[in-house]
C-alpha cells in the first residue's frame, strides 16, 4: 500500500516552542497604518538565541509572507488568539536604547513607528558582512569650544578654509571622545571628505543612497556594529547606531529635507537624538538657520565663531544691467591673477517682484514673498495665495512692478560679449564643472554648482534673493558667506548696496543676518516662532479642511491653529506650545482613514519651504 505524501511542515513537526521568553512582540510590516501596535508571536527553540530586541524577522501575517521588528520579548501573552510562529532571523538592526529615540521621533513626525524604520532600517542582504573600518587618532588645532566632551555648538566655519577639510579635522578631533555620526548634505562633499579621511588612515561606514543594496547594508551592519565612525547624507540621521557626538554639516541645507511624508529632516532629528541620548551635536556651516538661530538666541546652543574677514563691495543694480561698470573693473584686474566666479540665479520667470523705484522687495500682509506667475498676471502672495490686481509699494506707494530673475544661458551670453577673450565656463546641476580653472577664465555658477577652488574674485549676480518662498534670505545669506569664503582678495554683490550684508561679510558674522530676520518671522507668526504642516490631498481637499475646522471649533484641536488653503496644499500654523496636539491629531487622522479604507493624506511636518 503507498504511503500518503506530507508536506515538509508535517514531516517536521511543529516546532518546539522556546522555554524562556518564549513571546516575541513584533512590528509588523503589513503596509496597513492603523496596524500600528504590536503583535505577538511565538519563538521557536532553534531561533531563542538568536531573536533579541532589534531582530528582523520573517513571519506569516494573515497568510501572507511578510517582515517585522522585535521591540519586546516576554515571558506571556495577553491574546487568545493562536500565536504564528517566527519562520526566520534576518539580522539584528537595532537594540533596546534605540526604542525611546524612535518613539520620540514617531511623536515629532506624528507618524507610523514602521514609517520611520523604513528610513532607520535597510532592506537587509542575506550574505552581506560587516565592511572592515578603522581610525587613526590625530591632534587638532581646532578652536577648543569644539573639542570639549559635551557640547551643542554651532560652529561658522571661517574664510579661505576648504569646507571638506575642515569637516575632515572637525571628525578627527570628535572621534578622541568616542564614536561619531556626520552627516552631509550633498554626495559629492561626502566623497571629497571621505578620500580625505582615508589618506589619513581613517576608514568609515558610508551610509548613502548612492550605493548599490549590498554594499549599503554591508555599511549599516558596520555602523551598528564596531564602526567608530560613521558618515552619510541625510538618511545616515536615523541610523539606530549610538553615538557620543553627532555632526550635521550645513544644516539650513534643503537636502537634509526629506519630502516624502512625514518629511522629517536632519537637524531636527539629531536634535532630538542629543536630548534623548545626552550626546554631544555640533552643527557646522557658513550660515545657522533661523531654527538654529533661534536655540543660540534661548541659550540651548552656543555659537563658535571663527576668526577671519573678508573685503566686500555691493552696488545697485542697474536697470536690465548684469554687470554694473564698478564691478567691470574689478574683474578685469582680477583676470590678471587668476580665476573668477560668478555666481547666477536659478532659471526662471518672475522668481519675485520689487519696487521699480526703491527697489524693496514686494510682500504680503501675512509675510509672503509676490511673484508674477507669467507677464500679464497680477502679482500674488506665494503664501497665501491672495492676489494683489491694483498692487502698490507698501514703502513708496509706486506702481511700477520691477521682475527679478534671471537664467545663466542669458548671462553667459552677455558676460562673453563683455569679456570676449576669456574663456567662460559654466557649471550647473545638468552639466557641472569638476575640474580646477586657471587663470584669466570666468566661471559662471549657479549656487552649490561652483568648482572646488579659490577664486581671485567672487561675484554676486543680482537676483540670488528674488525667489518666492519663504527661505530664499537665508539661501541667499549661505550664498554670499559660501561663495564668499572663496574669494581670496574680494567678494562683490550686485544688488542693495546699502544693505547689512556688506558689514556682515567684513565682520564674518552671519548670525547678525539671520538674528535679524527672525526678529521680523517673530512679528508675523512665522516658523521658527510657530510650526507648520503642509498636507497635499489628490481630492477631497474641502472636506479635508472642513474636518479640521470643525475640529478646531468643537476644541479637539487648539484654537491657536491656522489654516490656509492654497491650490491644492493644506498649510497648518500652530505655536510651538500646541504643535504635538496638531501632529497627535493627524495621527489619529490617519488611522481613521485607514480603518475606513480611505487613501491616506500626504504630509509633510515643518517642511524646508512654504510657497
Amino acid at each position: 500500500m503507498a504511503k500518503s505524501l506530507k508536506l515538509q511542515a508535517q514531516r517536521m513537526g511543529k516546532p518546539t516552542i522556546a522555554t524562556d521568553r518564549p513571546i516575541a512582540k513584533i512590528l509588523v510590516k503589513t503596509g496597513v497604518f492603523h496596524l500600528d501596535t504590536p503583535f505577538d508571536y511565538q519563538i521557536p527553540e532553534s531561533l531563542s538565541d538568536q531573536i533579541t530586541i532589534g531582530s528582523r524577522v520573517a513571519i506569516t501575517f494573515r497568510s501572507k509572507k511578510v517582515e517585522g521588528f522585535v521591540v519586546d520579548r516576554v515571558s506571556s501573552t495577553n491574546s487568545s488568539a493562536k500565536l504564528q510562529i517566527i519562520e526566520r532571523n534576518l539580522g539584528v538592526q537595532f537594540d533596546r536604547e534605540f526604542l525611546p529615540l524612535l518613539a520620540a521621533w514617531q511623536s515629532r513626525w506624528g507618524a507610523n513607528p514602521l514609517d520611520i524604520l523604513r528610513f532607520a532600517c535597510p532592506d537587509p542582504v542575506m550574505r552581506a558582512k560587516p565592511i572592515q573600518t578603522q581610525i587613526k587618532l590625530e591632534n587638532s588645532n581646532l578652536p577648543k569650544s569644539l573639542l570639549t566632551k559635551h557640547a551643542r555648538l554651532y560652529w561658522q566655519l571661517p574664510p579661505l578654509v576648504d569646507e571638506a577639510t575642515a569637516a575632515a579635522e572637525l571628525i578627527k578631533a570628535r572621534l578622541h571622545h568616542g564614536r561619531v555620526l556626520a552627516i552631509f548634505p550633498e554626495e559629492r562633499l561626502l566623497k571629497r571628505i571621505e578620500k580625505l579621511l582615508i589618506e589619513s588612515e581613517i576608514f568609515p561606514a558610508i551610509l548613502s543612497s548612492d550605493m548599490g543594496k549590498s554594499e549599503r547594508y554591508s555599511n549599516f551592519l558596520a555602523s551598528i556594529g564596531d564602526a567608530e565612525l560613521t558618515m552619510g547624507t541625510r538618511q545616515a540621521a536615523m541610523s539606530p547606531g549610538k553615538y557620543v557626538t553627532t555632526i550635521v554639516w550645513r544644516e539650513d541645507s534643503e537636502h537634509h529635507y526629506e519630502m516624502h511624508s512625514p518629511g522629517w529632516n536632519s537637524r531636527d532629528v539629531s536634535l532630538i537624538r542629543s536630548a534623548t541620548q545626552n550626546s554631544s551635536l555640533i552643527f557646522a556651516g557658513y550660515v545657522p538657520s533661523v531654527e538654529v538661530e533661534r536655540l543660540i538666541e534661548t541659550g540651548y546652543a552656543t555659537i563658535v565663531a571663527s576668526a577671519g574677514k573678508v573685503k566686500a563691495f555691493a552696488v545697485n543694480a542697474g536697470m536690465n544691467e548684469i554687470l554694473p561698470s564698478p564691478i567691470f573693473k574689478r574683474v578685469k584686474t582680477a583676470l590678471k591673477n587668476g580665476p573668477v566666479l560668478f555666481l547666477v540665479p536659478t532659471k526662471g520667470y518672475g522668481q519675485a517682484i520689487s519696487c521699480d523705484k526703491c527697489r524693496n522687495i514686494a510682500k504680503c500682509k501675512c509675510g509672503g514673498k509676490l511673484t508674477k506667475l507669467s507677464k500679464i498676471s497680477p502679482p500674488s502672495c506665494t503664501l497665501c495665495g491672495n492676489v494683489y490686481s491694483h498692487w502698490r509699494c507698501s514703502y513708496c506707494s509706486h506702481e511700477i512692478i520691477r521682475v527679478l530673475g534671471r537664467g545663466i544661458d542669458r548671462i553667459y551670453e552677455e558676460i562673453g560679449k563683455a569679456f570676449p577673450q576669456v574663456k567662460i565656463f559654466t557649471s550647473t546641476a545638468e552639466r557641472e564643472l569638476s575640474r580646477r580653472v586657471l587663470s584669466n577664465s570666468i566661471v559662471l555658477a549657479t549656487p552649490g554648482m561652483a568648482a572646488n577652488q579659490f577664486f581671485k574674485l567672487t561675484v554676486i549676480l543680482d537676483g540670488h534673493n528674488n525667489f518666492r518662498d519663504i527661505r530664499s534670505d537665508e539661501r541667499y545669506f549661505n550664498t554670499l558667506f559660501r561663495y564668499g569664503a572663496l574669494a581670496e582678495t574680494e567678494i562683490d554683490i550686485v544688488g542693495n548696496e546699502s544693505g547689512p550684508e556688506v558689514s556682515a561679510l567684513i565682520q564674518w558674522s552671519s548670525i547678525s543676518l539671520v538674528r535679524r530676520l527672525n526678529r521680523e518671522r517673530r512679528e508675523v507668526g512665522l516658523p521658527p516662532f510657530f510650526r507648520s504642516v503642509v498636507i497635499s490631498a489628490k481630492a477631497g481637499t474641502e472636506r479635508i479642511i472642513s474636518g479640521f475646522q470643525s475640529a478646531i471649533e468643537s476644541g479637539r484641536l487648539p484654537s491657536s491653529i491656522q489654516l490656509h488653503n492654497n491650490s491644492s496644499d493644506i498649510t497648518m500654523f500652530a505655536p510651538l506650545a500646541d504643535m504635538q496636539k496638531l501632529t497627535d491629531f493627524i495621527y489619529e487622522f490617519q488611522k481613521r482613514r485607514s480603518m475606513n479604507g480611505k487613501e491616506l493624506i500626504k504630509y509633510r511636518v515643518d517642511p524646508y519651504t512654504l510657497g
